[in-house]
């Protein structure tokens, strides 16, 4: 009993000892405005949107004083109404499949810093004509783009050394 009380002490001590900030802690989903988030290392990154969201989308760089760094996984999947998007700078991140079957979109800007275009991100987006690929992009993924029938053409960068 002895040695059991001692062992949890021992732990509580530890753990205690350690800084706040050594921890990751994740909040549930958060909502602002047409925007859905979670909290991941204190940054903000967008897991879904109003569906009725559309026009131009410029992405927010911030959310109730987060800093997005990151559209998650299907996050904008679906939304049909959108017909362009403008990604921020503070985004480093696009999980797979962030803007499939947004039949509608027509143009990207993406920022500079984004390292991939993830799998399936513009998957289905049929009329998506024009995007640029910032040079710091170095993978793109697989089905990155298909069935984007409008899209004629797609710059390439230098930097880029894997295409799914």
């Amino acid at each position: 009993m002895k040695k059991t009380i001692s062992i949890i002490l021992a732990t509580a001590i530890m753990v205690l000892s350690f800084p706040l900030g050594f921890f990751t802690f994740t909040v549930g989903a958060l909502s602002s405005g047409d925007y859905t988030y979670e909290i991941s290392s204190n940054n903000a990154v967008i897991i879904g949107v109003n569906a009725d969201i559309g026009g131009k989308v410029t992405v927010p760089e911030k959310l109730d004083n987060y800093t997005v760094t990151e559209i998650g996984d299907k996050a904008f999947y679906q939304c049909k109404n959108i017909t362009e998007v403008v990604v921020p700078d503070t985004v480093t991140t696009i999980g797979d499949g962030a803007f499939a079957f947004c039949e509608n979109l027509q143009k990207v800007t993406l920022p500079d810093g984004i390292k991939a275009i993830n799998d399936g991100v513009f998957s289905d987006c049929v009329k998506l004509t024009q995007i640029n690929i910032p040079d710091t992009v170095e993978t793109i993924g697989e089905i990155a783009f298909c069935n984007c029938e409008a899209l004629v053409s797609i710059v390439i960068p230098d930097g880029v050394t894997s295409i799914g």
